[in-house]
C-alpha cells in the first residue's frame, strides 16, 4: 500500500528551506557585497620645521596599485585593494567586517611645499609621502600707484 503525498506539508518543508537559504545569503554576504564596500585608508598629516608629511595606512594594497600625484594644492593617492578572493563556493562567512575596492586620499597642502622635490616611499602597508617647506620670504608691503582719470 503506497502512503498518500501531502502536498501542503511538503510545500511547507520547502519554503523553510528557502528561508533558510535566504537568511544565509543574505547574513553572510554571499550577496556578494563586500563588492559595494569602499576601501577607505586612515591617514595622518603633519609638518615639521623643514617638510609636510602624509602618512596612509593601507594594508593589503599592491605597491603596484598604488598611485601619488600633486593637483590643484592637494595631494593625491590612489589605488585598488583587492579582495584576493571570494572563497570557494561551500565557504559560509560569520564575520564579515573587511572592505576592498578603489580608493582616493585627497590631502589639501597647508602650506607652501615643493611639489618637484616631494618623495614618496611604501612599506609594511603604510605610504609615506615627504614634502619639502618652501621657506617663507618676508612679505613685504607692495604699493600699487592708484592712476586717476
Amino acid at each position: 500500500m503506497q502512503a498518500e503525498f501531502d502536498i501542503s506539508g511538503e510545500v511547507e518543508r520547502i519554503q523553510d528551506q528557502l528561508n533558510r537559504l535566504i537568511e544565509r545569503v543574505t547574513a553572510y554576504g554571499w550577496d556578494k557585497s563586500w563588492e559595494r564596500e569602499r576601501f577607505q585608508p586612515h591617514v595622518d598629516v603633519y609638518e615639521n620645521r623643514s617638510s609636510l608629511v602624509i602618512v596612509a595606512e593601507l594594508p593589503g594594497v599592491s605597491a603596484s596599485s598604488i598611485q601619488v600625484y600633486g593637483f590643484q594644492g592637494a595631494i593625491h593617492v590612489e589605488g585598488v585593494k583587492d579582495a584576493n578572493y571570494p572563497p570557494s563556493g561551500d565557504a559560509m562567512f560569520h564575520t564579515f567586517e573587511r572592505s576592498f575596492g578603489k580608493f582616493e586620499i585627497r590631502v589639501i597642502i597647508p602650506c607652501p611645499v615643493q611639489f618637484r622635490e616631494a618623495k614618496a616611499r611604501y612599506s609594511d602597508g603604510l605610504v609615506t609621502v615627504q614634502l619639502p617647506k618652501i621657506k617663507e620670504r618676508r612679505r613685504k608691503k607692495c604699493i600699487i600707484p592708484v592712476e586717476i582719470g
